[in-house]
């Protein structure tokens, strides 16, 4: 018997008509991403010139993970001092998921959501296909005023 949410078909179909799919594994070894997040902290915000080789070092490193043929680039700030910039660069390539090499498992999760009641719960979820621990919200409905 199916569970019974209390969710509104109307609801469900908000839900649905975002796709959200499993982004696939970590291609970097939990290890490697630790060593990783260490050379980070040992050049942020005084060593730019260190910093700068990191971020290629990782974009090679991420290259090795990608399929045949595929080419991972990202563009440096031309100018000095621009550390924002590159922790928005480097922090995500050390952490990078299948899904931004295409190799994104895509497993539906939208299957799973519209399980629950969309309540605003944390929910933790193993994809069936990757086999990934999954975190997600669920999401939350109100009321318009005066209806």
């Amino acid at each position: 018997m199916a569970k019974k949410t209390g969710n509104t078909p109307e609801q469900e179909a908000v839900v649905l008509a975002v796709t959200k799919t499993c982004r696939g594994p970590y291609l970097i070894s939990e290890e490697r991403q630790q060593l990783g997040f260490e050379a980070w902290r040992a050049v942020e915000d005084t060593d730019e010139k260190g910093a700068r080789q990191l971020i290629k070092d990782l974009i090679q490193e991420a290259n090795n993970h990608t399929p045949s043929g595929m080419v991972l680039d990202r563009a440096l700030p031309e100018e000095e001092g621009n550390w924002p910039a590159l922790k928005r660069i480097a922090l995500p390539l050390i952490r990078l998921r299948g899904d931004e090499v295409g190799q994104g498992c895509g497993w539906d999760l939208n299957e799973e959501i519209l399980k629950h009641p969309f309540d605003g719960a944390e929910h933790m979820t193993d994809c069936p296909q990757c086999g990934i621990e999954i975190s997600w919200k669920a999401p939350v409905f109100y009321d318009a005023p005066g209806s």
